[in-house]
């Protein structure tokens, strides 16, 4: 079972990138060269600032593998047992999205703090699947 952002999240921000990259080259061309320097540099910095939010949100996911569940994110891939999981705490944002946070038997949290936004049904398939109890905060 794989867990991803939702398609309309990832596609806003590869096309953000996008927009930005393409206004960059607009400016370069189409303005004076003291404008489409300052406008240029500015959106190719908006463009590359997009590109690394564009690349976390696609590769970004939670992943079910026999028994063991891995977050993978830019930054590293971290993994639990899913037997050493307590419950699923789940804080509704809107949109079908909601903040996961998992829970070990002693309390603690696996992953770290809860900052990501999943879809909220897989979510819920997810807890249902490892059999594992969802608390709503």
């Amino acid at each position: 079972m794989i867990i991803k952002p939702p398609l309309w999240y990832r596609a806003l921000y590869v096309g953000l990138f996008i927009a930005c990259l393409l206004g960059g080259v607009v400016a370069v061309f189409a303005f004076d060269r003291t404008t489409a320097i300052t406008f240029g540099l500015m959106a190719f910095l908006l463009a590359a600032t997009m590109l690394t939010i564009a690349v976390m949100s696609l590769t970004r996911s939670l992943k079910l593998r026999g028994d063991r569940l891995y977050l993978i994110l830019i930054t590293g891939t971290q993994q639990v047992e899913v037997s050493e999981i307590g419950s699923m705490r789940i804080s509704p944002l809107g949109n079908g999205l909601s903040r996961c946070g998992f829970v070990r038997h002693d309390g603690t949290a696996v992953f770290g703090k809860t900052r990501r936004a999943w879809p909220t049904n897989d979510l819920l398939k997810l807890a249902e699947t490892v059999n594992i109890s969802v608390q709503w905060t």
